[in-house]
């Protein structure tokens, strides 16, 4: 699926960026695999104001694969996909608040509404009626939008922090009984500050792109060594917790002045999409 925004992650999940130099000019693609392990919840993107948190998860144990990808290299390993986000900022008071996004599975198979939401562990029971849905939190900083004919996609908007779409998606080449479905996601904007981390956050920083491109690396590992550190350093206890090793959540946001804000799409990325890429680290 060709979006238009600031970068996203799909499939199995392979994240992929292009830069902006000039204006609408594209450039260099940039691109890595994370996949982390079943059940975990990884800090995605973790600033001042602002982090986004993903669950993964795997095959389970009943699950019985019919058909595998032709290219596939490893047979015993079957990857892992998108299942949850969390979403936490703060309100004008400095106030924590935590919106999590889980899919169900089972309900995305027959074109039910997939979309397990909550809003500070509360369920957001506007999403359970079908047709179109607009949430709004009651800071009036975070919106929740379903359009019309689109039951299987949120757009997540946090004041002028984050766009956010959350869409469902099935696994084409690894063909499994029950199907496999998962959770896509496309940042259409995205405002951080110099300080920003996570294994996805970090290309956002100054200068991150282009010094990992200046790295030698190794293809087989699917650019995993763009990421700095290892798995476990971005693992949170659960989707709406930011603990993990490098969370920057709340720490200095005294410092978060205009002058330091910087939206993505000026000089960062515009993603585009790959094929499947699986890899054990």
């Amino acid at each position: 699926m060709p979006w238009a925004g600031i970068a996203f992650g799909m499939l199995d999940p392979h994240f992929e960026i292009t830069r902006l130099n000039n204006g609408n000019q594209l450039n260099s693609s940039f691109s890595f695999d994370f996949h982390g392990e079943d059940g975990k919840n990884y800090c995605m993107v973790s600033d001042n104001l602002l982090e986004v948190i993903v669950q993964m998860f795997s095959l389970s144990p009943d699950s019985v694969v019919l058909q595998r990808p032709v290219e596939e290299v490893d047979p015993f390993f079957e990857g892992t996909w998108m299942k949850g986000f969390g979403i936490l900022y703060h309100d004008q008071s400095q106030e924590p608040h935590r919106i999590s996004i889980l899919l169900n599975p089972a309900a995305d198979r027959i074109g039910e509404q997939p979309f397990n939401a909550t809003f500070d562990g509360v369920p957001m029971v506007a999403l359970e009626a079908p047709g179109p849905v607009l949430w709004k939190s009651p800071d009036g900083l975070a919106t929740v939008v379903r359009e019309a004919g689109r039951i299987n996609s949120l757009l997540v908007s946090i004041s002028d922090l984050l766009e956010m779409e959350v869409v469902t998606d099935s696994e084409k080449e690894l063909i499994a009984d029950p199907p496999i479905h998962f959770l896509n996601f496309n940042f259409r904007n995205i405002t951080t500050t110099p300080s920003v981390h996570g294994f996805l956050g970090q290309m956002f920083a100054p200068g991150a792109i282009a010094e990992r491109l200046d790295m030698g690396t190794l293809e087989g590992l699917r650019h995993r060594e763009y990421v700095e550190g290892t798995d476990d350093d971005y693992a949170a206890s659960s989707l709406t917790e930011a603990d993990c090793s490098f969370s920057r959540f709340g720490k200095g946001a005294e410092n978060n002045d205009a002058g330091e804000l910087a939206g993505a799409s000026a000089g960062l990325p515009h993603a585009v999409s790959s094929g499947r890429r699986l890899l054990r680290l």
